[in-house]
């Protein structure tokens, strides 16, 4: 079983307001809705629904990865320079 990506535990709903915006914005860019997403990447339309309205506490390593295949993007993309829990401390 994946981990959720706990250094940003701290920091969720930074991560998933940030995260939100950039698989939004991915979408917006191509042209696609959260039903192609769901199609392409496998997951569950609803926590697809949660991830772009920025709803999502949890956010496994395996829904990422989907998310990027899907998007034909890599991981990196979706998380780089996002607020690192372990950079202010427990």
């Amino acid at each position: 079983m994946l981990t959720l990506l706990s250094p940003f535990v701290a920091k969720r709903r930074q991560l998933s307001g940030t995260l939100a915006e950039r698989v939004g914005a991915l979408l917006d860019e191509k042209g696609k809705t959260i039903t192609w997403l769901a199609e392409q990447s496998g997951l569950h339309r609803v926590v697809l629904s949660r991830v772009v309205n920025g709803r999502t506490t949890d956010v496994h390593l395996s829904t990422l990865q989907a998310l990027a295949r899907a998007l034909d993007v890599p991981v990196g993309d979706l998380v780089d320079d996002l607020p690192d829990a372990r950079a202010s401390g427990p």
